[in-house]
């Protein structure tokens, strides 16, 4: 499984999408690349703006999104993963999109989910 972080603007947008499309000519299948939306706004409608976007090519789009928040790079600086940041609705976020991957990972190796 090939998980793309990207944010939700056109500059992050295409070069991840030409990165997804080149992956699947090198052999991997569409089903095993997916797309994370990472480092976003708080824009609720950039945000499904590029879930529009990548909803158009034949690849996952993991649900849920890390916000860009400065804990996160916090955590990250202290030798912890953004799960560790100490606010419990950011938190929930990072949970979340690592729950995603995880069940995204299960489904493509075609096994059961945790």
């Amino acid at each position: 499984m090939v998980i793309i972080p990207t944010s939700e603007g056109l500059d992050d947008l295409q070069p991840s999408v030409v990165l997804a499309n080149n992956l699947l000519k090198a052999g991997i299948s569409a089903n095993k690349i997916a797309f994370a939306l990472c480092i976003t706004s708080d824009s609720e409608r950039e945000i499904l703006g590029a879930r529009d976007y990548l909803a158009q090519t034949p690849y996952i789009v993991l649900a849920g999104e890390i916000p860009f928040r400065s804990s996160f790079k916090t955590a990250m600086d202290k030798g912890k993963a953004i799960t560790e940041t100490p606010f419990p609705t950011l938190r929930k976020k990072a949970d979340t999109m690592a729950q995603n991957i995880i069940d995204a990972v299960a489904i493509a190796a075609n096994r059961e989910v945790a």
